[in-house]
């Protein structure tokens, strides 16, 4: 079986929903994850989520010592811009995985490893939970050298991670790094994924409303019956909030609605 860490860097207080998506990373227990994080985690965390304490100081001289130019990096979001080069920044960590990736944590894991079979971690060396272009909510990278350093066709990488604001590096100039610059590198461009976000998609559920329901490491849209490998809640999060069971530990059932979490 092919092994997967994802790199997680993650400044500031974890969100309310994050003992669920814990949950749904523990039902993944053939993928790991690895937070670089100024929080602390939970007692019960999942065996497959490890975290090292540091702040962003620390992720700033980390990437610095390891890129050869200076990076100050003055709010977390802009991080993204330099996941691409995670490969070579967290080659440590990730040096006895077949494939390192990225993601967030406003969604909710499913079955990765239904999605992500053998056969195509196999045939493709980077995995895109989306059609079209690489997201910042699951993209995976096989761990060589040459896919590592894929980043650095870009010619403005340099300008682009030094730079203050956000530059959508990982999603958007990274996709046209792989699709134009990348001879030789199979990519998987896949709906793979559930989502709120979208105008079209974010109108449609308020007139319908919606719910996914996890169940033991199963994510399924209940009124399609379609399963996916995480459902993405972008809108629900800024609609005045996520509603959240007043508990201790997340189920190994509950469900995603237009309003929040239910169990």
């Amino acid at each position: 079986m092919k092994t997967i860490c994802f790199i997680m860097p993650y400044f500031g207080e974890f969100p309310p929903w994050f003992k669920f998506w814990l949950k749904s990373c523990e039902h993944n227990p053939t993928v790991e994850w690895f937070f670089l994080t100024d929080q602390d985690f939970p007692e019960d965390c999942p065996k497959n989520v490890r975290y090292f304490k540091a702040d962003l100081e620390y992720f700033n001289q980390l990437a610095t010592s390891t890129l050869g130019y200076d990076i100050n990096l003055t709010f977390p979001y802009k991080i993204c811009d330099l996941r691409p080069a995670f490969g070579e920044i967290f080659q440590k960590v990730i040096c006895n995985y077949d494939f390192w990736g990225f993601g967030d944590i406003d969604l909710v894991y499913g079955n990765i490893r239904g999605f992500c079979t053998d056969k195509i971690l196999e045939t493709y060396d980077i995995i895109s939970a989306r059609k079209k272009f690489l997201t910042g909510h699951f993209t995976l990278y096989r761990n060589t050298d040459k896919i590592n350093s894929l980043y650095k066709l870009m010619r403005w990488h340099k300008f682009i991670f030094q730079h203050e604001k956000y530059k959508k590096f990982d999603e958007k100039h990274m996709t046209d790094v792989v699709n134009y610059q990348a001879k030789g590198v199979k990519v998987l461009f896949e709906n793979l994924a559930g989502s709120d976000g979208g105008w079209c998609l974010k109108k449609w559920h308020k007139q319908n409303g919606w719910n996914i329901d996890f169940d033991n490491g199963t994510l399924k849209n209940r009124a399609t019956k379609e399963e996916y490998m995480y459902f993405h809640f972008y809108s629900l999060k800024q609609d005045g909030g996520v509603k959240i069971p007043d508990i201790n530990a997340a189920p190994s059932k509950f469900s995603i609605t237009d309003k929040g979490f239910t169990i």
